[in-house]
């Protein structure tokens, strides 16, 4: 963990050591009002917010409080549900397979504690499950994880009725229902043919049908994501909206959905000025983060970040650009993924009115068991 530089509450934002993950707490108010404000006025479906992308459970609960969810979250790893259980949080969907039995055990010790499901998509992961909680004299709740476009989940044919069948057959397993997985679930997954991606997603929708017909339930029906979310909640029979890259925003979204502003940006400082129409900064790779993508730079027109090193970003200096950057300048960079930007910081700075009001820990940061 990194040691926080903590500057007393009401410091300058510029004044932070760089480079600094920053937080707009008045955009990240907007931001979640307004996801909130269209799940308010629905009777169905709800809002699970996928809180693996902050991982902070401070902003996770403010998502909870401002009203239009389930009354809980959903995660990528049994390590952040551990995490996000111990801050309160006492419903949480797992979108991640338990496989072993050391994770099972801690699985089933969960279980006790809160209300926590969690998705299969094979035969073989359902009677490890279901063998494991009847001997432990407890039941867990499972939903089936239908892929229709990324890499992730049984396929939307016979495969995913059978499995159907045999959870809902299965000892100590509530058949909970479906969560569908397809690209743009995350940011790793860009949507660039939303019409081809509404064909990917009504896959899921027919396989479900196709269940239901065969005399099973359909409790629940998780779908949906940041940059569908509306869409989605007009599917008929969803239930759930598995969306939360709207707190805070990135750059790969913002090109996708407008209504919601980059809340959390990374703050530089310019090191280095080595040559006309270049600069570098101190925000390189393990601070913006650089698996897909490119960070874009903020509030200060004809520059462009160029590229990223483990310490340090190259940016360019357009001839039209009106303040040349200097040493110790600040530049803003906002995050192609900001869930991949954040898994390297271990305190996210949030400030209002450009002054820093609170430091949260991302006490889920790293957390990928």
């Amino acid at each position: 963990m990194e040691n926080p530089i903590v500057k007393p509450v009401g410091t300058d934002v510029l004044q932070l050591d760089t480079p600094a993950v920053v937080l707009d707490l008045d955009d990240l108010d907007f931001n979640i009002q307004n996801m909130a404000s269209f799940f308010n006025d629905r009777n169905k479906p709800k809002l699970r917010p996928y809180v693996s992308v902050h991982r902070s459970p401070a902003i996770a609960h403010k998502q909870m409080s401002a009203g239009g969810t389930v009354g809980g979250i959903c995660v990528s790893t049994l390590d952040q549900a551990e995490v996000f259980a111990d801050s309160g949080i006492n419903d949480i969907l797992l979108v991640n397979f338990v496989i072993t039995k050391r994770k099972i055990d801690r699985l089933i010790a969960l279980s006790k504690r809160i209300c926590i499901s969690v998705v299969v998509e094979t035969i073989d992961n359902l009677n490890s499950l279901s063998d494991a909680f009847s001997s432990n004299g407890v039941s867990i709740d499972v939903f089936m994880l239908i892929n229709s476009g990324g890499e992730f989940g049984c396929l939307p044919d016979e495969r995913s009725i059978d499995l159907a069948q045999a959870i809902d057959s299965a000892s100590s397993v509530n058949f909970k229902g479906i969560v569908g997985f397809y690209e743009g679930f995350s940011s790793y997954f860009p949507i660039d043919d939303f019409e081809e991606h509404k064909k990917n997603v009504c896959k899921i929708v027919e396989v479900k049908t196709k269940i239901e017909q065969k005399g099973i339930e359909i409790a629940e029906f998780c779908i949906g994501s940041t940059f569908d979310y509306e869409w989605a909640a007009s599917i008929n029979g969803v239930t759930q909206i598995l969306a939360g890259s709207y707190a805070l925003m990135d750059s790969n979204l913002a090109r996708l959905e407008s209504k919601f502003v980059p809340a959390a940006r990374v703050l530089g400082t310019v090191t280095g000025t080595p040559e006309k129409n270049i600069v570098i900064t101190d925000s390189g790779q393990k601070s913006i983060g650089a698996d897909v993508g490119v960070a874009i730079v903020s509030d200060w027109q004809g520059l462009t970040l160029s590229s990223l090193s483990a310490e340090h970003g190259t940016v360019l200096v357009e001839d039209s650009c009106i303040k040349y950057p200097k040493i110790k300048d600040k530049i803003w960079v906002v995050p192609w993924d900001i869930g991949g930007c954040l898994n390297s910081h271990d305190y996210i700075n949030g400030v209002r009115g450009g002054k820093l009001e609170v430091v949260w820990e991302i006490a889920a940061r790293g957390n990928y068991r």
